[in-house]
């Protein structure tokens, strides 16, 4: 039995600042948002703070982005 780890869509994209705590999709970059609102959002590779390409909080929150969720595949 061989088992894998998948991260998926969650729901469907969204602006950052409307997008759940947890693991989110900007383009090939894997990102983690926080609950707690006044900590940015991480770059999951390299625990840099997430930007997007962008230069200050306003753009940032407006970039679209895909959450993500994690699921355990299980192949025989």
């Amino acid at each position: 039995m061989k088992k894998s780890l998948l991260i998926e869509p969650n729901g469907w994209p969204c602006e950052l600042q409307s997008c759940p705590a947890g693991l989110f999709l900007f383009g090939e970059t894997l990102g983690f948002k926080s609950e707690y609102n006044l900590e940015p959002p991480y770059v999951v590779e390299s625990g840099e703070v997430f930007w997007g390409g962008t230069n200050n909080d306003m753009d940032r929150a407006l970039l679209l982005v895909q959450p993500c969720r994690v699921k355990w595949q299980v192949r025989a």
